[in-house]
């Protein structure tokens, strides 16, 4: 999606809406997974791609520049194995 985004609007800014249903634990929270998903993976990775980015945690403007030289591909490595 990102790929594409660049291709068909290249340099535009970008904006990410993150909508989540479900993901609780069993006081109302976020999951660890998806906690993790939008601190580590969004906000530590995705955000140099982004000018703006909405999740339910967290509404941020990139402090930077929105870097538009996309990756072929993305590796997620889970470290903790």
């Amino acid at each position: 999606m990102l790929q594409s985004a660049q291709m068909q609007f290249p340099d535009k800014k970008r904006y990410l809406y993150i909508d989540v249903e479900g993901h609780r634990n069993s006081v109302g929270g976020y999951d660890s997974d998806m906690f993790e998903l939008q601190t580590d993976f969004v906000l530590g990775f995705l955000m140099k791609f982004f000018t703006r980015i909405h999740m339910p945690l967290i509404d941020c403007k990139n402090s930077s520049h929105q870097m538009n030289d996309i990756p072929d591909t993305f590796k997620i490595i889970d470290h903790r194995a």
